[in-house]
């Protein structure tokens, strides 16, 4: 029988002791928020993660998101520019980041979705 040994380098065993090394610490974080100007189109670029677009009989665009990953790894970016909103979505590292994504879109709303690593779920709005 062997015995497997392992040596932390002292700066490492200090802050694990400490309780301060939390660089691989995954969290979950969840955001909502309504789009309060006008929207006539919508287009989704997402990087990795899942997105949900569904028919809304409000009147305005909500958008619910989970955070998947370290903190202060995701990119986003929300714009409205005469009338579109585009949501990009993407994260620094490639490796246990993802932004999953749904949106509930007004009825009669044209929505234009690409995600490079993930999936698509589109029910009851029109797709361009």
């Amino acid at each position: 029988m062997s015995i497997a040994r392992i040596t932390i380098a002292p700066a490492i065993a200090a802050l694990l002791s400490a309780g301060l090394f939390v660089a691989c610490e995954d969290a979950s974080v969840q955001e909502a928020f309504q789009i309060e100007e006008p929207v006539q189109r919508v287009q989704i670029f997402v990087e990795q993660g899942d997105v949900a677009v569904w028919t809304s009989s409000a009147s305005k665009v909500r958008v619910e998101r989970t955070l998947q990953g370290q903190p202060g790894m995701h990119v986003m970016e929300t714009r409205v520019e005469r009338g579109t909103l585009t949501l990009e979505m993407g994260c620094e590292v490639s490796v246990g980041c993802s932004i999953d994504s749904s949106l509930y879109i007004p009825a009669g709303v044209p929505v234009e979705v690409e995600v490079l690593d993930g999936s698509v779920q589109i029910d009851g709005v029109l797709q361009g």
